[in-house]
């Protein structure tokens, strides 16, 4: 008798497991909307945007396959879906083309080998752009808010890499700069003396408007010694001086003329303690323009270079952006070289 049930028993757990397998195998139809966003392939200057109105990456797709493995791929494709470049269905060449997504969605890993195919996808197609990318060196500006820093704040890194379309690059100045804030009302209202932070590195409008991608690394670590309130002055022009680089051999970097073409940079803005500005206000101490030659500079030709300001004044520093400014480099020739006698002439 008992032998009987246990028979019984286990022939309806069997029951129960073939009918879960087998709606588990049987055929359906289903929805899924995932959402897809254009990213540049690992390691490559590519990179493509949609140019279609109004399209924001939401999909619309019909799914068949088990009940099972199309439960699978729903889930995945909960997650939004990285569209590159290069992908089956996808040009890499640069320029526009017309993209069919239910070609490139079932080719994608969360797809392809499930079992299941898309049936159709809404939209059908869209137009993208693909674009070379070039890549600029920009430095931080940084922005002190809610206190005041005694002296120049600690930024690490001070500067940053941004790709921009290449035909696009134009638009942007060599000199255009990344913009960053520090709010340091926290630290103030403690009475802490400095206030460390990592913050968010934010594109320019101008490129911003040139469509240029995050800035890499996107945010910087800093770090601000507060102090007394700070004042800021602005004057109407500081000297440039060109400084050859410690590593630049003395005697080479004799058998060369520096000539500054762009003696003074204008309208330049200096920030510090109230008070300890006055003596730069009053002309008492010259603040100056430096740029650092190196040994890359040792040739003939015309150097263009954002120029480090200097105050010399401890606790100012330099708050705003610099132009560029012309350095000349040429050959000294073997008579200018040669050493002046007593009696003022070369011999």
């Amino acid at each position: 008798m008992i032998a009987k049930i246990s028979q019984a028993v286990l022939v309806a757990i069997l029951t129960v497991l073939v009918w879960a397998w087998a709606e588990g195998e049987g055929l359906t139809v289903a929805p899924a909307s995932p959402r897809v966003v254009f990213k540049s392939p690992p390691g490559s200057d590519l990179f493509a945007r949609s140019v279609d109105q109004g399209f924001t990456g939401a999909v619309s797709v019909n799914l068949r396959g088990s009940t099972a493995a199309v439960g699978q791929v729903q889930r995945a494709l909960a997650t939004p879906l990285a569209l590159t470049p290069g992908i089956t269905g996808f040009p890499s060449t640069p320029g526009t083309h017309t993209i069919e997504l239910r070609e490139i969605i079932r080719h994608l890993p969360e797809i392809r080998g499930s079992g299941v195919s898309v049936l159709s996808a809404e939209p059908a197609t869209v137009q993208v752009t693909v674009e070379k990318l070039v890549t600029r060196q920009a430095a931080v500006r940084l922005r002190v808010v809610g206190g005041s820093a005694s002296e120049m704040p600690v930024m690490a890194p001070a500067i940053v890499a941004v790709r921009i379309p290449e035909a696009n690059a134009d638009q942007v100045p060599s000199d255009a700069e990344v913009e960053a804030t520090v709010d340091v009302s926290s630290a103030s209202v403690t009475g802490s003396s400095s206030y460390e932070a990592t913050v968010p590195v934010r594109l320019s409008a101008v490129m911003r408007n040139a469509g240029a991608l995050e800035p890499s690394p996107s945010t910087v670590k800093v770090s601000v010694k507060l102090g007394k309130p700070a004042e800021t002055i602005t004057l109407p022009s500081v000297e440039v001086r060109t400084v050859w680089d410690p590593s630049v051999d003395r005697e080479e970097a004799k058998r060369w003329r520096v000539e500054v073409i762009d003696a003074y940079v204008r309208n330049v803005r200096l920030t510090g303690p109230a008070g300890s500005t006055a003596a730069l206000r009053d002309g008492k101490v010259q603040p100056l323009a430096i740029v650092l030659l190196d040994s890359d500079d040792l040739k003939e030709g015309e150097v263009s270079r954002v120029p480090v300001m200097t105050a010399r004044v401890p606790g100012v520093y330099g708050d705003g952006p610099i132009d560029a400014v012309r350095v000349k480099i040429s050959k000294v020739t073997d008579d200018e070289s040669k050493p002046t006698g007593s009696n003022g002439k070369k011999p």
